[in-house]
């Protein structure tokens, strides 16, 4: 059998032949971590090229890409800004043209051949020669053009009526609000509805009432004369008339107009519009419409003014112009509702070729025959 050594006379002999257990193991952990604080310096030059190379890839191109993203998303909203900035500018230098647009020989688009895609407009440009394009457009373009040689008398007196049931200005912006709307709604009573006046007298026909109809036949019936197709809206005025009687051009004008929205301020838009002679709530909806045609469809503008297109195409389809169209989709379907009011649902020809079929027929009257409203 061993000798039995208590712990305490194992832990002497050990100290005394200089083991020193704790003290090797802290000296171990020490150098250990020195070992590790200086690893980096140990390696050798190419292998701490390759450590800081591996560390690029993984950490530094991630913050390079987002710094691209970025840069990138700022530059295209600069570049989108300068292109409608000088879309608008360009446009505003532009002179109102004077005298209605034609489709070809027509004083419109005839509806068969209005869809670029149409199968007869197709089949037809293939054979066609222009003495054969001029007689076919002849032949199928209504017979009566629109009346739109109204004197200046006649439009002074129309601007001088006055609407004692206007439409209310709207604190809302149609195009960007959903919710916003009229009230009581002007959308009620369908695609045949008209906007009728109501005269208080038929011998001064200085004021009169507006009330809308589900058709035509209804609101003769009720004693109205139609002033435009659609129901009654911000532009329905007899004042508003006599500014689309009196400006054949108004996209041009309009466009000035909106110049100051964009690029000014909303007021200065409104008061624009209203220096053209519109009513305070048609100028507010006509603003509304400007601005949101040249954040829709800017860049679209710009290049088509840039190649200088024209508003139509040739005949027989005469297409509208990208920017035109762009404008007809994003801004057209809510202007419609809120103004009531177009020169083609008044039946005046403008400066841009437009379907037959959307000229309503109209022949405006300063002191119609109609029955007053109670």
């Amino acid at each position: 059998m061993g000798v039995e050594v208590s712990r305490e006379e194992a832990i002497a002999k050990l100290r005394e032949s200089g083991g020193g257990g704790d003290k090797e193991i802290a000296t171990k952990r020490k150098s250990k971590s020195q070992s590790s604080a200086t690893g980096s310096s140990s390696k050798s030059p190419q292998a701490q090229a390759q450590q800081q190379a591996k560390k690029g890839l993984m950490g530094t191109p991630r913050l390079s890409w987002c710094r691209l993203f970025w840069c990138c998303s700022c530059l295209a909203v600069v570049v989108g800004a300068i292109v409608v900035t000088l879309y608008v500018l360009d446009e505003s230098d532009d002179d109102p043209k004077t005298t209605p647009a034609q489709c070809g020989s027509c004083h419109c688009i005839v509806d068969e051949y209005y869809s670029d895609n149409s199968t007869n407009a197709t089949e037809f440009l293939e054979t066609a020669n222009n003495q054969t394009l001029n007689s076919s457009l002849s032949s199928s373009c209504p017979a009566n053009a629109p009346f739109t040689n109204y004197s200046q008398d006649f439009i002074a007196a129309l601007r001088a009526q006055t609407a004692r049931n206007p439409y209310p200005l709207l604190d809302c912006d149609p195009y960007t609000d959903a919710l916003c709307q009229f009230f009581p709604t002007n959308t009620e009573l369908g695609l045949d509805a008209v906007c009728g006046l109501h005269y208080d007298d038929t011998v001064n026909c200085s004021t009169y009432q507006l009330k809308s109809y589900v058709n035509r036949d209804t609101a003769e019936a009720a004693g109205a004369f139609v002033t435009h197709k659609g129901e009654c809206g911000a532009c329905s005025t007899t004042q508003d008339l006599s500014v689309y009687m009196e400006s054949l051009d108004l996209t041009t004008l309009g466009t000035r107009c909106g110049t100051k929205a964009t690029l000014g301020s909303y007021e200065q838009g409104v008061q624009c519009f209203e220096s053209l002679g519109f009513t305070s709530p048609c100028a507010d909806i006509w603003t509304d419409n400007a601005r949101n045609t040249a954040q829709q469809c800017g860049a679209l503008c710009a290049a088509s003014d840039l190649i200088d297109e024209p508003a139509n195409g040739p005949a027989p389809t005469c297409r509208l112009s990208d920017c035109l169209q762009c404008d007809e989709s994003k801004s057209g379907p809510i202007f419609k509702q809120f103004a009531g009011r177009t020169r083609r649902r008044s039946g005046l020809l403008s400066a841009i070729a437009r379907p037959c079929s959307s000229l309503y027929p109209i022949q405006h009257q300063v002191c119609p025959k109609t029955t007053p409203l109670l």
